[in-house]
């Protein structure tokens, strides 16, 4: 729009998948519709770039996807190829909208950057449960049983997140010595609601255990036929500081340590109610998780000529642990002491892992070819 000073890119695009799989009746065979997974998304993303005055630029963006699902690619193996029984339609729609601010400024011997970033994120799903009164209370004693009317869950999740990214690097990428330090920031808040819509329950637990819902499950069913009900609010923050040194020898030796130290905070509030879990949640169980996670990084480099490199690298990760909603006790008892628990664990930590890699990039001129080796050997613990 004005040469090295203000710029604009922008795309888009539709893209249809068609469906191949079709839906059939599962007692008479009769096709009840065909092709029905067709699956559309449209994209949009924009961003403008501006330079104000010499030192500091900014650049405004904004990515908005949305993709919609007539029904799932699933297919029973025992129908024949690409066929399912499925008594519901499971569309879904999943929306969201990404905006974000980057901005730079040259401070001369070193450049600060600054990343705002907010997630805004609403899925909507439907799904057969046509068998789960068949699997689930009946345990597959009688199959292929669907409650009259099919029963199906709602499902919703909406999800919004705030991340602030600040850096500060040494600005001469040529330098034999090179620094970076920064700090993270992220503040997210994650809802879902599931409804499980099945009426037809109630004349199947009559026909066979000879009593009525509330008999059996200890609760009756909700209003509107629903045998369950649940919401679930995870609010998560995460504060990071970081940073990384680099050294380059000038006998083709490279050095690189890095570390980051993270504080990350989880706070989960769970409702259930309904037959289907388990009779009694009619409060909000909380659960909340803490922890403060570590990760250094090594690297070590060395490059005899312009275009051969040996390298070995060792660096922690991790993955933010979680909370667990609470599991009914009163019918999941023998389960639980499978594991030798009387409950469900309240939440669990973050799974580590430490990976060691040792490579080898060159040249094969002779042959016309680029070589790359590398091995590597991966420790994970505490997996989820």
């Amino acid at each position: 729009l004005a040469r090295d000073r203000l710029g604009l890119r922008a795309a888009t695009y539709r893209r249809t998948d068609a469906g191949y799989v079709d839906r059939v009746d599962r007692r008479t065979g009769a096709t009840a519709a065909r092709n029905v997974d067709d699956l559309t998304a449209i994209a949009l993303r924009t961003s403008l770039r501006a330079a104000l005055g010499e030192r500091v630029e900014i650049m405004p963006a904004l990515f908005y996807q949305r993709s919609e699902r007539d029904d799932y690619s699933f297919f029973d193996s025992d129908l024949g190829p690409q066929r399912q029984a499925y008594v519901h339609r499971q569309p879904a729609e999943d929306r969201f909208v990404l905006p974000s601010l980057t901005a730079s400024i040259d401070l001369g011997a070193a450049r600060l950057t600054g990343v705002t970033a907010f997630l805004d994120r609403d899925d909507r799903q439907v799904t057969d449960y046509s068998r789960v009164f068949g699997e689930l209370v009946l345990g597959g004693a009688v199959p292929g049983l669907v409650p009259h009317g099919g029963p199906r869950s709602v499902t919703r999740i909406t999800q919004r997140s705030l991340t602030q990214d600040l850096r500060l690097e040494s600005a001469d990428s040529t330098a034999s010595f090179k620094w970076l330090m920064g700090f993270f920031f992220r503040d997210s808040e994650l809802g879902l609601t599931q409804e499980v819509v099945e009426p037809g329950i109630t004349g199947l637990v009559q026909q066979y255990f000879g009593a009525t819902v509330e008999e059996i499950f200890g609760v009756p069913l909700l209003p509107g036929g629903i045998s369950y009900r649940g919401t679930e609010l995870a609010r998560g923050r995460q504060i990071a500081g970081f940073g990384e040194l680099n050294w380059q020898f000038p006998d083709g030796l490279e050095a690189t340590a890095g570390l980051r130290v993270a504080r990350s905070e989880l706070d989960l509030r769970v409702l259930s109610e309904g037959p289907y879990a388990g009779g009694a949640l009619t409060e909000p169980a909380d659960r909340t998780q803490r922890e403060a996670p570590v990760t250094p990084r090594l690297g070590l480099s060395y490059r005899p000529s312009p275009h051969r490199l040996f390298y070995v690298s060792v660096g922690k990760g991790f993955r933010v642990g979680g909370a667990n909603p609470p599991v009914p006790t009163a019918s999941c008892a023998d389960d639980l002491a499978t594991f030798g628990l009387a409950d469900a664990p309240l939440a669990n930590d973050a799974d580590r892992l430490w990976n060691y890699e040792a490579g080898h990039k060159a040249p094969l001129p002779r042959h016309g070819l680029d070589l790359a080796v590398s091995v590597f050997r991966i420790d994970w613990s505490g997996i989820q």
